[in-house]
């Protein structure tokens, strides 16, 4: 994992365990190495869910990489797409 990617993958873990009992449990470009597979579980879940399981998967741009790990923040649209996205996982 280069050091941008890792940064990427430290901000997307920190807002979802944050803000929404997630945590990131993959990370990585698909075949076309044009967007990177994420994949987001509840980190509420107990041993015996019948959902212990669920999680979400979700695309990020690989060319947005170089912009977020710069920045070293995550844009207010990927934070709302996560908000969007994520909050159904927790309860599930």
């Amino acid at each position: 994992m280069t050091l941008d990617e890792t940064k990427l993958f430290q901000l997307l873990d920190d807002y979802s365990r944050r803000h929404h009992q997630c945590f990131l449990a993959e990370f990585f470009l698909d075949g076309s190495k044009t967007n990177y597979i994420l994949c987001f579980r509840s980190s509420t879940g107990s041993i015996d869910s019948a959902n212990r399981y669920a999680c979400r998967y979700l695309h990020f741009a690989a060319a947005n990489l170089p912009a977020v790990a710069g920045a070293g923040i995550l844009s207010p649209e990927i934070r709302q797409e996560l908000d969007r996205e994520l909050p159904p996982l927790a309860g599930e």
